[in-house]
């Protein structure tokens, strides 16, 4: 089926005889519809091919996908004047394509295909083996949700212990800190009434000092209180 839309693919260009302005532009059209034709019946020959080959369910669309694009994107790769272009390009792309859907086929999607059906195999084997057993069933989720239980209580007991493990050592950690702050606020305070003691006094005595000044400059020489 690959072979044939090859085949479909290496169409020849039509060969068109300039006659006139009218009739150029006529053949045009005609060679440009039937050009349309021969692509939409590649395209439709390619894909029926991948759909035929023996590809994974899940890689059929890619590869159609792929496909389309191929076909599609031809007419944007001819020469100027020219609908298609095919040479030997073509027939070389076309069989770059082959060997590398043959490639991924032997070397990719057929191991995934094989791994996947293993998988599917192993799935339905234990679904039979587990199939019209539903006391055994029951009996097993029975006890899934008592270990569950089990295991969510305990998680919980080691949660809360841990919080007031947490709760504790910050109780006891600000306790420290408080005391610390308290005793570092009760020497300054300290510090400060000695200093401010200090102050008073050395403010009295200035205080004397300079009344006697004042009085001094003010009264009389040889008036004494």
């Amino acid at each position: 089926m690959v072979a044939l839309a090859a085949q479909q693919l290496s169409v020849r260009p039509l060969a068109v005889s300039v006659r006139g302005p009218s009739a150029a532009q006529g053949r045009r059209c005609t060679l440009v519809v039937q050009s349309q034709k021969a692509q939409n019946e590649a395209e439709r020959a390619a894909q029926q091919a991948v759909r035929n080959a023996r590809l994974p369910a899940l890689v059929r669309p890619a590869a159609l996908v792929a496909v389309s694009n191929f076909l599609m994107a031809l007419p944007a790769h001819a020469d100027a004047g020219k609908i298609f272009d095919f040479n030997l390009t073509l027939p070389i792309m076309a069989g770059q394509f082959l060997l590398l859907m043959v490639f991924l086929d032997k070397f990719w999607f057929g191991p995934v295909g094989k791994v996947l059906d293993e998988r599917d195999g192993y799935i339905r084997e234990q679904l039979q083996k587990f199939k019209g057993n539903d006391n055994e069933i029951t009996q097993k989720q029975e006890q899934a949700e008592k270990v569950l239980a089990e295991a969510r209580q305990a998680a919980q007991k080691e949660i809360q212990d841990a919080k007031n493990e947490a709760q504790g050592q910050s109780d006891k950690r600000l306790n420290e800190v408080k005391s610390k702050i308290d005793k570092e606020l009760k020497t300054a305070l300290d510090a400060l009434e000695k200093e401010k003691a200090t102050a008073l006094k050395d403010l009295d005595s200035q205080v004397d000092k300079l009344s006697a000044d004042v009085l001094a400059r003010v009264l009389p020489e040889g008036v004494k209180l």
